[in-house]
């Protein structure tokens, strides 16, 4: 399919494109990313199939950059303690890890075959009612009997790690690229990065503005402001609306981003959030973005609209082989902070165990504080 979209967008003489599926028509599709990659095409005079083929490993590359660029920004050069010495970790440390996790780990179902696979070549007899320990048997069990008899390691079904929850698609970055499918959910992949990128500048801009150009007298740095938040609006407006028309079910998601990102630049700004200013920003910027793509909508005709609650439900351990690794790295990292750094956890962890009988009256010790105006006296000492 998409490769004949992709010929139909070179070869059509006017927009919409014709349908290569249904003579006389046009494409009713969000065909935009194929209709960016069909120029890039024509200006490298390339044939369609060669260029079909490089574009998958450029989309890869650029995600895999931008990823690498956003991080950079968000991450400082930072100094870990490990046991009594301190050491500097590269700032090119955690980019890099962010451009695996993001554009090359999958999930967990590829270790849960592996483990089927070795536990199926078994031959213990052992049983224990303790959890997992049975598994773990047959697990090693299982690997001594591939190593000893030189038995060719389990077959992997990289289908099934994208199917785990009935009706439903569970695909990760790096099996779209793998599998070199030229869809709208996977060049929408680099283009929801650079709106990342543009949100984070949003959000940093506003502390290193300040109030911008009120109240200087300098004229020329006024007119670079203003013109540097215009381009910095229409850059983000193009990129934004752009999801809507490559992947429009990535739109909903990094509109939410945007209206964080206002609200985060409004606090560097005045220390406070308006929300009335963030929305109307918000507003703007939506709909600037929108506008821009309005002869793509004005020739798009959406044929299901709506939302509805599904019919399969999301068993734990499907949910666990999707999201394990990332809820293991965000609890550990939440772990260490609280016993490293959050001195005040610490104690508040450490009284309650001195004084656990204390815990059933603690909402009337709350009350009797705030009674007492949170412990000033009527002289306000």
């Amino acid at each position: 399919m998409e490769f004949a979209f992709l010929n139909a967008i070179i070869k059509s003489t006017y927009f919409p494109p014709y349908d290569p599926y249904f003579a006389g028509g046009t494409i009713n599709y969000y065909y935009y990313g194929q209709y960016l990659v069909a120029t890039l095409i024509k200006l490298s005079v390339i044939v369609p199939s060669v260029g079909f083929n490089v574009a998958v490993p450029m989309l890869f590359a650029l995600t895999v950059v931008g990823v690498f660029g956003v991080t950079y920004n968000i991450v400082p050069s930072s100094k870990f303690q490990v046991s009594s010495s301190r050491f500097q970790v590269s700032r090119f440390t955690f980019p890099l890890l962010a451009s695996v996790f993001v554009a090359i780990a999958g999930n967990l179902n590829g270790m849960v075959q592996l483990v089927e696979g070795f536990s199926k070549n078994s031959t213990a007899a052992f049983k224990s009612g303790i959890v997992g320990l049975e598994g773990l048997v047959r697990l090693f069990s299982g690997l001594l009997v591939i190593l000893a008899e030189h038995k060719p390691l389990p077959g992997f079904d990289y289908w099934r790690s994208t199917r785990l929850i009935p009706g439903t698609i569970n695909e990760f970055p790096f099996f779209s690229f793998l599998f070199a499918d030229l869809h709208a959910h996977m060049i929408g992949i680099p283009f929801t990065v650079l709106v990342l990128a543009l949100a984070l500048n949003l959000a940093l801009s506003g502390k290193r503005q300040g109030a911008g150009w009120i109240g200087t007298d300098d004229m020329g740095y006024a007119v670079r402001y203003v013109l540097s938040a215009l381009l910095g609006l229409f850059a983000l407006a193009v990129s934004l609306g752009s999801l809507a028309a490559i992947n429009s079910w990535d739109l909903p998601t990094y509109l939410g981003v945007i209206f964080c990102a206002l609200l985060i630049r409004r606090w560097a700004e005045e220390r406070r959030i308006a929300v009335v200013g963030t929305i109307l920003r918000f507003a703007v910027i939506a709909g600037v973005s929108l506008a821009l793509y309005k002869p793509f909508f004005d020739n798009y005709l959406a044929l299901f609209v709506g939302l509805d609650v599904t019919q399969y439900k999301t068993t734990l351990a499907d949910y666990w082989q999707i999201f394990g690794f990332f809820l293991f790295l965000v609890a550990r990292f939440l772990v260490v902070e609280a016993l490293n750094g959050k001195e005040a956890l610490s104690r508040m962890a450490r009284l309650t165990v001195q004084r656990w009988e204390y815990l059933p009256h603690l909402m009337e010790l709350l009350r009797a504080l705030l009674g007492n105006g949170g412990g000033r006296t009527e002289d306000g000492g």
